[in-house]
């Protein structure tokens, strides 16, 4: 090992990509949980026939776009528990064949519902508990388990997997809710709220390991962060419709628990919105500048294709950043505009050097689309919770996806003959993408408030690493000083 990357090595991550980055008792932790999500999404035989009867064709389509997006929780679940040295198959069949499930299934998804006026308030608690429960481990070190439990959030609590498209799913429960109540069946709905509601707090409270979690960085914040938002929320919509909990929000006065934000429309603290602000609208230059790259040649059917996907992509990760801007009262076509047609106040130096060629589109992607997925882990745990669902998007197209379709274009330079001219390229782009995470001085405001919980020195660190193995793998040099931006050394 070089000395460069011994150093890299020891400054780089707590943050975790791999089953072997973890220490023993993080993974058996991690297991359980996993194994507690499995058994809530296959709880489908807790009802009493074999199939709910789903009394409207808006119901049935609201639950057909539920089961969906239940798949693709369970895909990823699975594929963590798995790589964890799990056998999610075991875990998935037994969840099927039995209302008990395995052990660790939880008290709610081990009662049976009785009616479809009881799967409504099931239902309801149940997204809205799952969400809570997600908020904290959003911010846990260990990446893939931090990207579906903010997916989960983003189902449960926003009703889409794209990031802040406010359409929630948990709304369409409230609004079959709303209109049983107004048939006259507030006492069901009321009875069913009394049954329900215990076994759903407790998907949230907290547990004699959780001090444990946090330490091994399994967990982000304490459960009682998430249960006030599930108190909160609960207490507020029920009211709304003429109904109580058996429980107050007024419970939690006078203990110390973590500040989040739900929204921008909540009282933003001025520097904590400018901060944000300044930081939501710099995304949005990024993401919308590859829109509009009119220029570009893609020299295969395959690339065109591809980038016409890439496209579509980044148009979604600025859709989210259009969305938080407006939430927060910000005018985002203002800085579209100028990212377009102005001075690009908010664009990084990366995206005003001219491009040359379909090889530095390459070079480009796999530099920086990693190191934007790395900056994103910055914010995966943000107190601006929005911000941080935004974030596991981010990083998900960008770290892994978008990084590796640069590395291929690079390496396919590479094949025909145009090493040279890659290891140019490469030079030429290196410095700027290592100016990409900013600063490294020891005050960072963005960590003081909150808005991001990882230091632009240990994110650069760890995409330094990645950037070395690759290029072994690849053939090409690693810069002599790779420390070196055009800004200044790091």
């Amino acid at each position: 090992m070089s000395s460069v990357e011994e150093l890299v090595r020891i400054e780089a991550p707590k943050v975790k990509m791999a089953p072997e980055e973890l220490p023993p008792a993080a993974r058996d932790r991690l297991k359980v949980l996993l194994r507690r999500m499995m058994q809530a999404e296959t709880n489908k035989q807790q009802v009493k026939e074999p199939f709910v009867h789903f009394p409207t064709p808006e119901e049935n389509k609201e639950a057909a776009r539920e089961r969906g997006l239940q798949g693709r929780r369970i895909e990823e679940m699975a594929r963590i528990y798995d790589s964890l040295g799990g056998d999610s198959n075991t875990e998935i069949s037994k969840g099927l064949k039995t209302l008990d499930g395995l052990p660790d299934r939880q008290a709610m998804f081990r009662t049976e519902i009785g009616d479809w006026d009881d799967c409504l308030v099931f239902r309801y608690l149940r997204d809205r508990a799952q969400a809570s429960w997600a908020i904290g481990y959003i911010g846990t070190d260990y990446v893939p388990f931090a990207v579906t439990v903010s997916r989960l959030y983003m189902h449960t609590a926003l009703g889409t997997q794209r990031p802040v498209e406010y359409c929630r799913w948990t709304t369409h429960q409230i609004d079959r809710m709303a209109e049983r109540v107004k048939a006259g069946e507030a006492g069901v709905m009321q009875a069913a709220l009394n049954k329900w509601y215990p076994l759903a707090l407790a998907l949230i409270a907290t547990e004699p390991g959780e001090a444990e979690e946090i330490a091994s960085g399994v967990r982000g914040r304490k459960a009682i962060v998430g249960e006030k938002v599930f108190v909160e929320t609960v207490t507020r919509e029920m009211a709304a419709l003429g109904l109580t909990i058996p429980d107050s929000p007024k419970r939690f006065a006078g203990q110390q628990i973590d500040r989040i934000y739900l929204s921008g429309k909540e009282d933003l603290p001025k520097a904590y919105r400018d901060k944000l602000s300044k930081l939501l609208k710099m995304h949005l230059s990024s993401e919308y500048t590859t829109t509009y790259l009119e220029a570009l040649d893609p020299p295969t059917a395959e690339d065109i294709a591809e980038w016409s996907h890439t496209v579509q992509e980044e148009g979604e990760h600025g859709e989210g950043m259009v969305d938080l801007l407006r939430d927060m009262g910000e005018d985002p076509q203002a800085v579209i505009d100028d990212m377009r047609y102005g001075e690009g106040k908010y664009l990084l130096d990366f995206f005003k050097v001219e491009i040359e060629s379909w090889d530095e589109i390459g070079i480009m992607r796999w530099l920086s689309e990693r190191a934007a997925g790395y900056q994103s882990l910055a914010s995966l745990g943000s107190n601006y919770i929005p911000y941080a669902i935004w974030s596991a998007r981010n990083y998900m197209d960008e770290g892994m996806a978008h990084a590796g379709i640069g590395k291929v274009i690079a390496q396919r330079g590479i094949d025909e003959g145009r090493a040279k001219e890659i290891q140019r390229l490469f030079d030429k782009r290196y410095p700027l993408v290592l100016d990409y995470f900013g600063s490294e001085k020891p005050s960072n405001e963005f960590i003081d408030l909150g808005i991001k919980v990882r230091s632009n020195k240990e994110l650069r660190r760890r995409w330094m690493l990645d950037q070395i193995r690759d290029c072994k793998e690849l053939g090409v040099h690693m810069p002599q000083d790779p420390f070196q931006g055009l800004r200044q050394h790091y």
